[in-house]
């Protein structure tokens, strides 16, 4: 996301896409962040019924797919497939990160963390993608971003599967102590009350010699 937008303008500016002077290709830059605005608004709906897992992978082989169009084609269409990426990219952070630290129970916090940390990567990828810009052109320098919407398809595609629990809650859940009554059958206990018990003393009292009733 941020290499191509990094570099949208000078691939906008080249003789074999548009041509276009700075100001005119900075404005259709806003295409490209514009479309990533649009597409989370419609991801957040559209995540309602469709998996995670597979909307990131259709949007990350969507994303490849569009920029490797752009490099292998001249004109409008190079443009305009490239400034399509940023519809895209619109859901993919939120639902890597989602992906990343579900299921992970005490480790969450952890598991959040790493993913914040990942965010490196929107520092590196730009500096690759502009030295193959520099040294084999703006077209096959887009080969980098590809490559990484390659492993996000991945990942995408990896996450369909059922999440599997992690040993740890898994071992905390078996030395838990149950419940009183949770595993073990419950023993009826018989309780006389004093209200049962009354009626018994009254009969011992009323028989015995030389015992005169209260009245009542």
């Amino acid at each position: 996301e941020v290499a191509i937008g990094t570099l949208m303008v000078s691939y906008l500016e080249q003789p074999r896409v548009l041509g276009a002077d700075p100001a005119t290709a900075g404005h259709l830059l806003s295409f490209y962040w514009g479309g990533a605005l649009v597409g989370r608004i419609v991801g957040s709906f559209a995540l309602r019924f469709v998996r995670a897992g597979a909307a990131l992978a259709v949007c990350a082989l969507a994303a490849g797919l569009l920029a490797t169009v752009s490099g292998l084609s001249e004109g409008p269409l190079a443009a305009w497939t490239l400034l399509s990426v940023g519809l895209a990219n619109a859901i993919m952070f939120p639902t890597i990160f989602a992906l990343a630290i579900e299921g992970l129970g005490e480790r969450t916090a952890q598991g959040a963390g790493i993913v914040c940390v990942a965010i490196v990567g929107g520092a590196i990828i730009p500096v690759v993608t502009g030295y193959l810009a520099d040294h084999v052109g703006l077209s096959l320098a887009l080969g980098a971003p590809v490559l990484c919407y390659l492993c996000i398809a991945g990942y995408g595609l990896a996450n369909l599967r059922e999440p599997l629990e992690l040993p740890s809650t898994v071992s905390t859940r078996c030395a838990s102590p149950s419940t009183p009554g949770e595993n073990s059958p419950s023993v009826p206990t018989t309780r006389r009350t004093n209200h049962e018990d009354r009626p018994h003393h009254r009969r011992q009292q009323r028989h015995r010699p030389g015992h005169r009733p209260a009245p009542r």
